[in-house]
């Protein structure tokens, strides 16, 4: 920890305000790997860490790293940065930054039916997040659908219908208030629904 304190203490203290290029494709790399990282976490909060190691997550950061990387390579076709001399710090986060905001823009939408499809950048990350929602459920599934079966054996549905939502939502401290609305309107659905009450008690358990 000291060593890492050390190493970046030049930089906090605004004395080193150029970096070197091998460097310089590490700080930009990292800049769209962690964007990435943070996007999945925040995105899957059912076990993230889990989540965000599966197949389509990797290739994700690696889009994420390589559109970074892509930039300071255009930083350097352009004459903004040279190969020989140190690039400052200013455009080292400007090029990963950037390819962030780059990669999720489109360049024009078009209306498709009763839906706005977007054309850009943003359309690949789009496909990859798609194919990683569905790994997660396949993932994400099995394990739930096992827990889910152990807990509510023996459990009355009459009597978990509003026990259950009211216990769990009194422990999540930060549930938004929209994902409390929708759990309060399935409760109430599921109660007067034509299924059996071990098909409730699944799905009462499966939506906390």
């Amino acid at each position: 920890r000291l060593g890492v304190q050390a190493a970046l203490a030049p930089f906090a203290a605004g004395k080193v305000k150029l970096v070197p290029l091998p460097w310089a494709v590490v700080v930009v790399v990292a800049v769209g790997v962690a964007t990435g990282i943070t996007e999945l976490v925040s995105r899957y909060r059912d076990a993230p860490l889990k989540a965000t190691f599966s197949l389509p997550e990797l290739l994700y950061f690696i889009i994420n790293g390589l559109a970074a990387a892509l930039t300071l390579v255009l930083f350097r076709e352009f004459d903004l940065v040279s190969d020989s001399e140190p690039i400052p710090l200013k455009w080292v986060l400007t090029a990963g930054f950037g390819a962030m905001a780059a990669l999720r823009s489109s360049l024009f939408s078009f209306r498709a039916g009763d839906q706005d499809v977007a054309l850009g950048p943003s359309t690949v990350l789009r496909v990859v997040l798609d194919a990683a929602d569905r790994e997660v459920d396949r993932q994400r599934a099995t394990a739930r659908a096992v827990t889910v079966d152990r807990i509510m054996r023996g459990v009355v549905f009459d009597k978990a219908q509003l026990a259950l939502p009211t216990y769990c939502l009194a422990i999540l401290q930060n549930l938004p208030q929209e994902d409390q609305d929708q759990l309060a309107r399935q409760s109430t659905a599921l109660k007067d629904a034509p299924m059996d009450e071990r098909a409730k008690n699944l799905s009462l358990a499966g939506w906390q």
